[in-house]
C-alpha cells in the first residue's frame, strides 16, 4: 500500500488543489459569461437577453429561445432547468432505531419560465415547478413538501 502525505505535507497539497479547483472554476465562469454576453445571474427575472437583437453572428444554441421578437413592440424569453438528485443514506438515525439500515431518494426538479416584455416598462415573469421525490423513509420530511 503507498504511503500518503500526512500532517504539513498533506495540508499543502489539499490547499494546492483547493486554489487550482478555485481558480478553474473562476476561469469557466469568466469565459460563460463572455460567451453570454453578460454577468450570469443569481435570479431569472433579473436576466437580460436585450443583447441577442443586436449580435452580429447568427443564434446558436439555446439563443433560439431567448429575446423572441412576437411583435415589434413585444419580446419572449423562454427557459427551464431539469435537475436530478440522488442521496443514499447507511444509518441515517446512527442507529438509534431498529429496522432502519438505510436507504436512497432520488429527486427530480423541473423548472419552467416565460419572461414577456412589453416595450420597456411593462414586464411579466411567470414560473412553474414540479418537485418530486421518491425512496425517502419513513416519509417525506416537512421542508420536502412544496405548499
Amino acid at each position: 500500500m503507498k504511503n500518503w502525505p500526512t500532517g504539513r505535507s498533506a495540508a499543502v497539497i489539499l490547499l494546492s488543489a483547493s486554489s487550482l479547483s478555485i481558480a478553474a472554476t473562476a476561469s469557466a465562469q469568466t469565459k460563460a459569461q463572455d460567451a453570454a454576453g453578460e454577468q450570469i445571474q443569481i435570479f431569472r427575472w433579473t436576466e437580460d437577453y436585450s443583447y441577442i437583437e443586436e449580435m452580429e453572428r447568427p443564434r446558436a444554441g439555446f439563443e433560439h429561445l431567448k429575446w423572441l421578437p412576437v411583435d415589434p413592440n413585444i419580446r419572449l424569453n423562454l427557459g427551464g432547468q431539469y435537475r436530478l438528485r440522488v442521496d443514499s443514506f447507511h444509518n441515517p438515525n446512527f442507529g438509534l432505531v431498529s429496522g432502519q439500515d438505510g436507504f436512497t431518494s432520488v429527486t427530480h426538479r423541473f423548472l419552467a419560465h416565460a419572461d414577456i416584455h412589453v416595450g420597456d416598462n411593462i414586464r411579466i415573469f411567470t414560473e412553474l415547478g414540479s418537485y418530486v421525490e421518491d425512496g425517502r423513509e419513513p416519509g417525506a420530511r416537512p421542508v420536502d413538501e412544496s405548499v
